[in-house]
Formats: structure tokens, C-alpha cells, sequence
């Protein structure tokens, strides 16, 4: 289990930084997509399922903190939204539980951690 866990964790930050090499898009200049990523790292467990069928206080803290981001403006949105989605694409999450991550969270926006969404919305 201990070796699987390891595994995992080391795709997702494989992912996350391959993607941020290789997509270094130009949103906002204030959108930080892997710092975005490395504050969510507390939700890995729920997020790839391994973990407690709810995020920890700890995640839904940095959740939210996300979400007030997101507020700022909707290029802050878009750009949140782009990086999780990518993010997504290569990392190996569970989308029924990404799907029910901001109600479990409390989070007013939706950040979408799903690879098909459409940020433009």
C-alpha cells in the first residue's frame, strides 16, 4: 500500500510538472498554476481516492483559499480552471469525487478538477 501511495504521488507531481513545462500558457500574470497545484496536495488522498470518502480540513482550507482567488476576476477563474483541468488530464484522480469536491468543501465557485471541462463557461 505504502509502495502504491508512492507510486501515485509520484505521477501526480510528474504530471503537474510536465504539464507546467510544457504548457506555460500566458493567462494572468498572478495565476501561479503549479503553486495552485502544490495547495491542493493535501487533497491527493480524496482526489485519487485512497483516501477518506471527504477532503480533510486541511484541503478544504487551501480549497477555499483557491476559491477566493478565483473570485478576483474571471481571467483568475479561467486560468484556475485551464490549470486544474490539465492537471487532470494527467494526474490520477477520481472524477466522481472531483465532481462533489467543492460541495463537500463548501466552496462557492466550482473549481473543476475534470479534464473535459469548459473553462469558458
Amino acid at each position: 500500500m505504502e509502495r502504491k501511495m508512492m507510486i501515485v504521488r509520484c505521477v501526480w507531481v510528474l504530471g503537474l510538472f510536465v504539464w507546467v513545462v510544457a504548457a506555460a500558457t500566458p493567462w494572468d500574470d498572478a495565476i501561479d498554476c503549479s503553486g495552485a497545484v502544490m495547495k491542493l496536495l493535501p487533497c491527493e488522498a480524496y482526489l485519487n481516492g485512497t483516501g477518506p470518502p471527504k477532503p480533510t480540513a486541511r484541503c478544504c482550507a487551501n480549497a477555499r483559499a483557491l476559491d477566493r482567488d478565483a473570485g478576483r476576476s474571471r481571467a483568475h477563474r479561467v486560468g484556475l480552471c485551464e490549470c486544474f483541468k490539465a492537471t487532470a488530464k494527467s494526474a490520477p484522480i477520481k472524477l466522481a469525487r472531483a465532481r462533489h469536491f467543492s460541495k463537500l468543501c463548501k466552496i462557492s465557485r466550482i473549481l473543476d478538477i475534470e479534464p473535459k471541462v469548459d473553462c469558458n463557461k
